[in-house]
């Protein structure tokens, strides 16, 4: 009987470990995810910025990041309001 309870008591432990590699895991890849989304975003806005330092047009600056980004317009347009004017 006790040796039934210990090798329960290991399962679980094994089942606790895995889960906490599998939370570790997902943790990571939220990290990385949001430092793409982080990093992309200051590439557009220095983009933008840019554009606007140089004294070019909303209209280039806006069709620059929709192909370079492959942003949709309306993306674009967000972005543009976002950081033009900041």
């Amino acid at each position: 009987m006790d040796r039934d309870l210990g090798k329960e008591i290991e399962d679980m432990c094994n089942f606790s470990d895995l889960i906490e590699e599998r939370a570790i895991e997902q943790g990571i890849e939220r990290g990385i995810e949001q430092g793409r989304r982080l990093e992309l975003d200051y590439g557009i806005k220095t983009v933008i910025e840019a554009y606007k330092e140089l004294g070019s047009s909303y209209d280039k600056a806006k069709s620059f990041i929709v192909e370079k980004y492959q942003l949709s317009t309306s993306e674009a347009e967000a972005k543009m309001q976002e950081y033009w004017e900041n």
